[in-house]
């Protein structure tokens, strides 16, 4: 489909070379000069205006077919983030097709279509959708940060860690504390405790509610030994968030580090409770007895 900016242009060239004839050659500055109105053919200048009637009609359809078709787009776009958040992801997708065939070169129906490719563990059709979206808007930050969060889902840390820098590189306020985040977690992941922790703070301040920044930066301390400061970033999740089963269960892995059986067997049971079964086989190990 061709860009309907490139077909705008030349009748509007056209449009405002017919216009500068007209004044040049059709309007007579000096009414009274006959030997200029002499000059001026007549028919020639009536051609013009018919130039300049049609010129302007045709742009005025291009117009409004573009103010419809930007609408089309939309529409399909709206109408697939409606079914996304409702967990139709195969309907959403189908919506974004619609809105890709309208418009090829639309980064964000690009990025739409695969973060619910995402939702659907099509892992492979997410990446390339996302890289499809960079490709035509090299500073499209969604793109990148959903596409660091597939990567670290596959374990592709490094990978992942590259796609977050380019996010807070871009420097876009609405995705930069999640960024740093998705840092932390795959810093983490590489076993760089101190570097997640770094990461952690810098998503707090951006966001002093960020629930999981507590939970995951409260197990990096823990990973370092640091029992105290662990138990704080639990217990300022929890505050937050009372049915955040993951910090429940960090809480409770600190206790059982520090030897508080009976405090550790409590969290991993209300972590269970709100939904993390993986608690359960602690509790089969180590409070069984």
């Amino acid at each position: 489909m061709t860009d309907l900016k490139e077909i705008k242009t030349q009748p509007l060239a056209l449009l405002k070379i017919s216009i500068r004839l007209y004044l040049a050659h059709c309007l007579l500055p000096d009414i009274q000069s006959k030997t200029k109105a002499k000059e001026i053919n007549f028919t020639i200048c009536k051609v013009i205006l018919q130039s300049i009637k049609y010129t302007s009609i045709l742009l005025l359809f291009l117009f409004l077919e573009s103010t419809i078709h930007a609408q089309n787009i939309n529409d399909y776009l709206d109408s697939g983030n409606t079914k996304y958040n409702l967990g139709d992801y195969t309907g959403a997708i189908s919506d974004y097709n619609n809105a890709i065939k309208f418009n090829p070169k639309n980064a964000k129906a690009f990025c739409s279509r695969g973060i619910a490719k995402g939702s659907l563990k099509d892992y492979t059709g997410a990446i390339l959708d996302c890289n499809k979206s960079i490709d035509i808007d090299s500073s499209f930050t969604l793109a990148y940060l959903f596409r660091g969060n597939i990567k670290r889902g596959l374990g592709d840390y490094r990978g992942a860690i590259s796609d977050y820098n380019k996010v807070i590189e871009l420097n876009d306020s609405n995705y930069k504390a999640d960024a740093y985040f998705g840092r932390g977690v795959a810093k983490e992941n590489l076993g760089d405790h101190t570097g997640a922790i770094l990461d952690y703070n810098k998503t707090l301040e951006l966001d002093n509610k960020y629930v999981d920044a507590y939970v995951y930066r409260g197990a990096a301390k823990e990973n370092l030994s640091d029992h105290t400061n662990a138990t704080l970033d639990e217990n300022k999740a929890i505050k937050l968030d009372a049915k955040n089963s993951l910090a429940y269960f960090y809480r409770g892995f600190i206790k059982f580090n520090i030897s508080d059986k009976e405090g550790a067997c409590l969290d991993w049971s209300k972590a269970g409770e709100l939904g993390y079964i993986d608690a359960y086989d602690y509790i089969k190990k180590y409070c069984s007895n």
